[in-house]
């Protein structure tokens, strides 16, 4: 008996593109008016600092770090919520999850950091359809979704493997992992370029697929 059911979010529920204009963007436009270089010397600048630390480091991904590096005083949650006009919640989700929500906890396990989820769940209000929201990086100190992660969410959940279904828009992270572990899963694909019986087209589909289950 299904009793939770998981999604990853960016790509999945919303798009990412508050993502790259945060980080090649916002960040080099305030590098610029702090230390006084053109926006094209400042994109150099931050993008060789990503590229040398790397983004098997944990600390490429948390925003404070890289504002105390380039001596940006600003705060970056408050800078995120200027940016939150470039979130973009696919058409159909909140009905979707408004359905879901009858039925089963519903929880978000993705892997951006505590700062960009406090702004995309507040979009079109999705925080308050989720029970739990995990992320890999801030809450388990992982970049990836791999199996240990998966369990310890079950774990927390205090659910079985068959208990819970998880869809996300990764092959890998989203199906190939969580269900190795025996964990029903679902691909997200809206250009089509995925395809098998785990593949939905959209969260419509998904929601007609669940009510199978």
């Amino acid at each position: 008996m299904i009793k939770v059911i998981s999604f990853d979010m960016d790509g999945t529920l919303l798009d990412g593109v508050i993502d790259d204009y945060f980080w090649f963007e916002e960040i080099p436009k305030l590098y610029s008016e702090r230390h006084k270089v053109s926006i094209l010397k400042a994109k150099q600048i931050t993008r060789k600092a990503y590229d040398d630390l790397g983004q098997d480091n944990l600390l490429w991904y948390d925003p404070q770090y890289w504002f105390d590096k380039f001596e940006i005083t600003a705060k970056p949650v408050e800078i995120l919520k200027d940016l939150k006009h470039h979130i973009f919640v696919y058409p159909e989700v909140i009905n979707m999850l408004k359905e879901l929500k009858k039925d089963y906890k519903l929880v978000i396990l993705t892997r951006s950091t505590k700062d960009f989820v406090e702004v995309k769940t507040e979009a079109e209000g999705l925080k308050n359809y989720f029970d739990h929201i995990f992320s890999a990086i801030s809450d388990f100190k992982e970049i990836d979704k791999h199996h240990g992660i998966y369990q310890m969410m079950l774990d927390i959940l205090k659910v079985k493997p068959n208990e819970i279904i998880h869809i996300g828009n990764e092959l890998k992270n989203d199906y190939e992992t969580p269900m190795s572990l025996g964990i029903k899963s679902f691909i997200v694909n809206r250009n089509g370029k995925i395809r098998g019986q785990f593949v939905v087209k959209n969260f419509n589909e998904f929601l007609e697929r669940v009510k199978l289950l």
